[in-house]
């Protein structure tokens, strides 16, 4: 069994990526891809553990928040869920004087 908090490569679309281990259930082990930011179920034989020369790269995706931006209700709509992170990122108003803007990369 794997430890919480381990490296580990796992699999995410027929693919290996690295991840943090961050949760452990009977076969299935949750995990963090560190270059990207989701979370996945995978099934404990779709798990390795990272060899040390690729953990000394820093982790990829950075967990943040923007202050004073948030939904128009008490969460976000499936709408705006669903658009490509590119739509829903490449401009947000503050107010009508400000706007603030930034780009976004996704793989795939």
């Amino acid at each position: 069994m794997f430890p919480t908090g381990l490296a580990v490569a796992a699999i995410f679309d027929g693919e290996w990526y690295r991840a943090e281990i961050i949760a452990l259930l009977p076969g299935i082990i949750k995990v963090r891809y560190v270059d990207y930011g989701n979370e996945a179920m995978v099934a404990e034989s779709d798990v390795r553990v990272l060899p040390t020369e690729f953990t000394r790269l820093p982790q990829l995706a950075v967990k943040m928040s923007l202050y004073g931006v948030g939904p128009d209700g008490n969460s976000w709509s499936d709408a705006v869920i669903m658009l490509p992170i590119s739509t829903r990122y490449s401009r947000i108003s503050f107010s009508e004087q400000t706007a603030f803007s930034w780009d976004c990369f996704s793989h795939g």
